[in-house]
């Protein structure tokens, strides 16, 4: 069974406390890297450093982490720094589930329109947008198209050697 869990200012000392979780993060995150003595504050500085403004979301298989979001939110605008799945899941719909639940929950509960972040190195979350741009709407409110990143022009080299546009994934009201 899947569910998420969602950490952000108000409980993310619950999921600091939780040493199994963030040991199965860092699994996450340092896959092919052997779990050292201090995996915790290593992982902790380096997702949680800016905890005024984080957004981290989790998804489970069977009470057990199996790949995580991790942005930054400020105002209207959502920055997502990581998105991870473990090796194994992989290509099974998980990373496209997660930013699902990540761009619905933030743009109701948050009230989020943009939906930016790092350089896409492959096409996977450059299909996970356009998928939920191209998805069929469910809400009369609105409707999410990809546009051109404001902030960076130039295109990117996709590892298949194309370019690719820097887009952004933004909430449209329906007028």
């Amino acid at each position: 069974m899947i569910s998420y869990k969602h950490y952000d200012i108000n409980n993310l000392s619950d999921l600091l406390e939780n040493k199994e979780f963030l040991k199965e993060i860092h699994k996450i995150k340092y896959e092919n890297e052997v779990v050292e003595k201090n995996y915790i504050s290593r992982l902790t500085t380096y997702l949680f450093s800016n905890k005024q403004n984080i957004e981290f979301f989790l998804i489970l298989k069977d009470g057990k982490p199996i790949g995580f979001n991790q942005g930054l939110r400020y105002d209207n605008k959502y920055f997502s720094e990581n998105q991870y799945i473990l090796k194994e899941y992989r290509d099974k719909g998980y990373g496209k589930k997660l930013k699902l639940r990540v761009v619905a929950y933030l743009r109701a509960k948050k009230r989020v329109t943009l939906f930016s972040g790092r350089p896409v190195v492959n096409n996977r979350m450059y299909s996970i947008n356009e998928f939920i741009a191209n998805r069929k709407q469910k809400t009369s409110k609105g409707r999410y198209v990809l546009e051109k990143d404001p902030l960076k022009n130039k295109p990117y080299l996709s590892k298949d050697g194309k370019e690719k546009p820097r887009t952004v994934l933004k909430f449209v009201k329906r007028k």
